[in-house]
């Protein structure tokens, strides 16, 4: 019985040791930037990870892969379930885009009061948000069942009032008002998690189409970033 134990020890410690963390890729821990930060190199970089897993059929396998997920919307296993497709997700663009430091994320407390104009929705960044198939970079990108990616951002989501989770110096008094785990996820699900899909609207509108937008992948990674502020300080 102490062999058997020692050997399960030994043997899960080559595992471990086997398998990079989850941060650190090609031997360089993962920096994730805010999209509105890049360098045009980088967002040219972004574009360019995108449109390449898409020819090698990644991307579509992570809509696929999202829709099969639907099931655990709604459920506690909503922010672990985004948080490892997240990760295989930005493991894959990196390798399609190594100049990279991590998958980029879309500051939304930047852009609160109207995230429709956001700087991050231009002919040359992630497409204006304009109704209609997208343009500009991604002009022509289909989703897995080759239908062209659209927008249409529902304007009536923004003319309500709209308050994220509270930003840094009040984000305390947000993690106090959850007592537990499942109660802190069903919230980031409702909003802002629900409303920003409303606001893109389209493919993202819909949650069995929306990874086919690019900005489906920078919207999940800021969200998972504040998930991962309420989760250590809620369980």
């Amino acid at each position: 019985m102490k062999f058997s134990i020692l050997l399960f020890v030994a043997l899960t410690a080559v595992i471990v040791n086997a398998a990079p963390p989850a941060d650190v890729c090609n031997g360089k821990l993962r920096q994730r930037k805010a999209y509105s930060t890049l360098s045009l190199a980088d967002k040219k970089a972004f574009a360019d990870g995108i449109w390449a897993m898409k020819r090698s059929g990644k991307y579509d396998y992570f809509t696929k892969k999202h829709r099969s997920a639907l099931r655990w919307h709604q459920t506690t296993h909503f922010l672990p379930m985004h948080r490892a497709m997240m990760t295989e997700f930005e493991t894959e663009l990196l390798k399609a885009a190594p100049t990279l430091s991590g998958l980029p994320f879309w500051d939304e407390f930047s852009d609160l009061t109207n995230p429709t104009q956001s700087p991050i929705f231009t002919a040359t960044t992630l497409g204006p948000m304009a109704s209609g198939p997208i343009s500009g970079t991604f002009k022509g990108l289909t989703d897995d069942r080759n239908a062209i990616v659209e927008r249409d951002p529902d304007q009536s989501v923004m003319a309500r009032a709209f308050k994220w989770i509270p930003r840094n110096q009040v984000l305390a008094k947000a993690i106090a008002t959850f007592p537990t785990y499942g109660e802190m996820s069903h919230a980031i699900e409702s909003t802002p998690h629900g409303t920003f899909h409303l606001i893109v609207g389209g493919h993202m509108g819909d949650p069995s189409t929306s990874p086919s937008d690019p900005a489906f992948w920078v919207f999940f990674m800021f969200l998972l970033h504040q998930g991962n502020h309420l989760t250590h300080n809620t369980i």
